[in-house]
C-alpha cells in the first residue's frame, strides 16, 4: 500500500509541475486560460486524491463493539445531529450506520450530478423522474 501512495504522489508532483510549467511558457495572462488551466489542475488532483483514498486500509473492524446503547440507522442531517447529541452522554455508546458505497470525490461537482442520476450511487431514485 504504502508504494501505492508513493507513486500517486510522485504522480501528482509530475503533473502539478507539468501544468505549472505550460503555464508559464504558454504566457498565461488571459484570465479564461488562466482559470482553465486552474480548473484543469483542481480535477485532476481531484481524481488522484479519489484514488489515494481507495487505495488505503480498511476500517478498523476490531473497534466494533459488541453492545450498543442506541443504533442510529441513516447518516444524513437529521441522523447525524441524533447521533451527535445522543453522544454527549460519556456513558452511552452510539452506533451511526449508513447504507451503499464510500463516496466519490466527483459527487462533488454539480455539473456532475446528471451522469450519477438513476445509478447505483444515488439508488436509482426515481421520485422526480417523469415518465
Amino acid at each position: 500500500m504504502r508504494f501505492i501512495k508513493i507513486i500517486s504522489l510522485s504522480i501528482q508532483v509530475q503533473i502539478s509541475l507539468y501544468l505549472f510549467v505550460v503555464s508559464i511558457d504558454r504566457g498565461f495572462t488571459n484570465t479564461s486560460s488562466a482559470g482553465f488551466s486552474s480548473l484543469f489542475e483542481s480535477g485532476l488532483k481531484s481524481l488522484i486524491e479519489n484514488f489515494e483514498w481507495e487505495s488505503r486500509e480498511p476500517i478498523n473492524r476490531e473497534q466494533v463493539l459488541p453492545e450498543y446503547d442506541f443504533i442510529v440507522v441513516g447518516a444524513g442531517s437529521a441522523g447525524s445531529v441524533v447521533a451527535s447529541r445522543l453522544s454527549e452522554i460519556k456513558n452511552w455508546q452510539v452506533l451511526l450506520i449508513e447504507a451503499g458505497q464510500h463516496a466519490i470525490h466527483l459527487m462533488d461537482i454539480p455539473l456532475a450530478a446528471p451522469f450519477w442520476q438513476f445509478s447505483t450511487i444515488n439508488w436509482k431514485y426515481t421520485g422526480n423522474l417523469i415518465i
